[in-house]
């Protein structure tokens, strides 16, 4: 996601005001929009509190053992706001909410159960924060790459059909160009990279 503390919570304040100001104005699918920009930097927050909590303290751990669950869910409570706020025009919200619940629930009871370490998020090689989950919980196996793969269709085909079709195409190209670049310059610390885009997809929100 971010640099630093300082630009995590910056952005998780700046993308957060947009949010409350697309919600009062309410064009079209604004609420849909700002609940969707507000679950994805959510993150932000998290990350913030990872940059104070360096030292692998308790802080640390919980944050760090929440954000795997909190991964896993967001596509599809993305899934559920465009579906029950009727703000798409894809017919798979229901059967991705249901999966995602019916998969979700039983696998994170026998991870947390099962797992041997404590996960501890710390600033990685290219100084952002190296989330190092494939050592843990997206190991490769070939269910959580099935997993990722679904992380990954369920995220792009729910910005991917938003009635606003403008914005919609313009969130694929923000999003997807991320991820390609992060993956192929970065890979380890991918997920500590779409500060940038964050950002994008909120203020193109305000003009489109």
């Amino acid at each position: 996601m971010c640099y630093s503390a300082e630009v995590s919570l910056g952005t998780f304040s700046a993308v957060t005001l947009i949010c409350i100001y697309l919600w009062i104005r309410n064009n079209k699918i604004d609420r849909a929009v700002a609940l969707i920009l507000l679950f994805s930097v959510l993150m932000q927050l998290f990350e913030y509190i990872l940059w104070l909590n360096q030292e692998c303290n308790l802080t640390n751990k919980i944050v760090s053992a929440m954000i795997p669950t909190y991964l896993f869910f967001q596509p599809m409570i993305l899934a559920l706001i465009v579906w029950q706020m009727n703000a798409g025009w894809g017919n798979l919200y229901p059967l991705i909410v249901y999966l995602s619940i019916l998969i979700g629930i039983p696998y994170f009871i026998y991870y947390y159960k099962t797992s041997s370490r404590e996960l501890c998020i710390k600033k990685g090689e290219h100084n952002h924060l190296d989330w190092n989950l494939d050592n843990n919980l997206f190991n490769n196996t070939p269910f959580n790459t099935i997993l990722l793969l679904s992380y990954y269709f369920i995220v792009f085909y729910t910005i991917g059909t938003l009635k606003n079709r403008t914005l919609s195409a313009i969130f694929v190209i923000l999003w997807g160009t991320s991820l390609v670049i992060t993956n192929k310059l970065y890979n380890r610390v991918w997920g500590s990279l779409w500060c940038q885009s964050g950002n994008a997809a909120a203020l193109f929100a305000l003009f489109v």
